[in-house]
């Protein structure tokens, strides 16, 4: 059927879907973008400090063994402000950062620190060698249960490279090269 030939309504919600499907796409990294998240970033740390015991007692309450950090997310992460109820006033934080909301900082922060993590994963490439491990387990020397607990290991770093490793421009890697050392900081929880 000829493009002429397509109801007009069609034709608006297919414009409107190719004009705005930029607007779906992740945020191209930036200098200012990075900017405005490691002060958001330290604004947050200075603001959970005088909140941490609130705050904690709801970390607390999510099993952190029945979270998979590969899919770790946005929701995940800010689950114990919802559940203290000071999501609030961690919004306003991130809004005067120039971010529109809590999930779209947590979106980014989580970007952030996927990137900074495979650049320093490319730094040690021996980190998530495993095999000496793989090596041991085949020697029949290790208990059954040790075992079974070794192998998921393995299995886990050997994802958690991949997931490190894919969907990651250079680009991006080049956008936050620069700002690693800031961003380690503030992931160890220095200010």
């Amino acid at each position: 059927m000829p493009i002429a030939r397509l109801p007009s309504q069609l034709l608006a919600v297919l414009a409107l879907f190719v004009l705005t499907g930029n607007l779906f796409a992740a945020q191209p990294i930036t200098d200012k973008l990075i900017d405005n998240w490691i002060a958001s970033q330290k604004a947050l740390q200075a603001w959970g400090d005088k909140h941490e015991a609130e705050i904690a007692k709801y970390e607390e309450q999510i099993d952190m063994t029945q979270v998979n950090p590969l899919d770790f997310s946005a929701e995940t992460m800010l689950k114990p402000l919802k559940a203290s109820g000071l999501y609030g006033q961690a919004e306003d934080i991130v809004t005067k950062h120039n971010f529109d909301n809590l999930e779209q900082w947590a979106d980014l922060t989580i970007r952030i620190t996927k990137i900074a993590a495979s650049i320093e994963m490319e730094k040690a490439p021996g980190a998530f060698d495993t095999s000496e491990i793989e090596a041991m387990l085949g020697s029949g020397q290790i208990p059954p249960e040790q075992e079974a607990m070794m192998r998921q290991a393995i299995e886990q770093a050997k994802a958690l490279r991949a997931q490190l490793s894919e969907g990651i421009s250079q680009a991006e890697r080049q956008a936050i090269q620069p700002y690693l050392p800031q961003i380690m900081q503030l992931m160890e929880g220095e200010p």
